[in-house]
């Protein structure tokens, strides 16, 4: 069984072993073995640790707003976190090391109208080091954000793909089917006492699936109170696309949407993108690619005829560079929208 991260909540860089821990893992693990840190403690040592061990280190700053980053972590750090961010990164380079920075972005109540490109022009393009955007909504405990779904989805379904694809392990040892499940309240068992294998196929866990895909309420306190992920990733991002799609039809603007790929053809048909004015979709590999709609698919060099109004990227793999490689059209006033990427 792959393990895809190395803390369940709380910081990973506290564990006093920490150093042992990704050295075995390296040599006898399976899995991405991701590490998070809020960045507090990112010191010099750590630094050199990850670097060394580290395959994928998450560094959650949130925002580069203070005042909205004391709201979301509760601490006045900022600055701090701000520079060891830095550091950790100019060090990767110097060393040409391959371990992979992964820097958060969190929409929350506190900077919904943030622009994520500001935390990315900020610290800058540089290889191994990537932007993710994540979203409070979705947590059972943290929802300060209202996702609209459209009128012909989702009544009554819950097909979350959390409870059959996780597995988490809490500091006791007891598992939970799902990675918003900090304090245990659905517990499928114990590594103390069973093995993983018979933990993920036992009967607790096949119980619990059964009971959320039939819609059952009461018995799964989590469940009931988390508003997502209900089918796909793709639900988090709409309201946010909904407002800047109303904004520029009401605006009459042209847009162009990077990249063409499977997730942005989703987006576009279940947003009110489909109501707007798109003038192409835009991407490094054009040929072969099948639009929903009788939109052509370009070459990014095409930007320069089409002249746009405004472009939004989204690849759940590639937004970093794409919005890298594409930034110099602000020079023309062409507005440019980024969403993350997903872990």
């Amino acid at each position: 069984m792959p393990i895809h991260w190395l803390h369940h909540f709380g910081d990973t860089l506290i564990y006093p072993k920490l150093r042992e821990a990704l050295r075995y893992f390296k040599a006898h693990g399976y899995g991405p073995g991701n590490v998070s840190t809020n960045a507090i403690l990112l010191n010099d040592d750590k630094i050199d640790m990850l670097l060394e061990y580290g395959g994928n280190v998450l560094c959650c700053i949130d925002t580069m707003e203070p005042e909205a980053y004391k709201r979301i972590r509760n601490n006045n750090h900022f600055e701090k976190v701000k520079h060891n961010i830095e550091k950790f990164i100019a060090e990767r380079d110097r060393r040409n090391s391959d371990t992979t920075i992964t820097i958060q972005f969190l929409r929350t109540a506190h900077n919904m109208d943030e622009d994520l490109t500001n935390m990315m022009d900020h610290f800058g393009q540089h290889d191994n080091v990537r932007f993710i955007e994540k979203r409070t909504d979705k947590h059972p405990k943290g929802g300060d954000i209202t996702v609209v779904a459209l009128d012909d989805e989702f009544h009554n379904k819950r097909t979350c793909f959390k409870i059959r694809s996780e597995l988490c392990v809490l500091w006791t040892g007891e598992c939970v089917p799902c990675c918003w499940d900090a304090d245990g309240e659905q517990i499928i068992g114990d590594v103390r006492n069973e093995t993983l294998v018979d933990i993920w196929q036992g009967e607790r866990h096949k119980k619990m699936q059964q009971q959320l895909y039939k819609g059952e309420t009461g018995v799964l306190s989590l469940c009931d109170k988390c508003t997502g992920p209900i089918s796909d990733n793709i639900m988090g991002l709409r309201e946010q696309v909904n407002a800047h799609a109303l904004r520029w039809i009401k605006e009459g603007k042209r847009v162009v949407l990077a990249a063409a790929s499977k997730a942005m053809f989703d987006l576009y048909e279940k947003t009110q993108l489909r109501n707007l004015n798109v003038a192409a979709f835009c991407d490094i590999n054009p040929e072969g690619k099948v639009p929903p709609v009788n939109i052509p698919v370009l070459p990014y060099s095409a930007i320069e005829e089409i002249k746009p109004d405004a472009i939004l990227i989204f690849s759940p793999a590639y937004s970093t560079e794409i919005y890298f490689q594409q930034k110099h059209w602000r020079e023309d006033n062409i507005e440019i929208v980024v969403l993350g990427e997903f872990l």
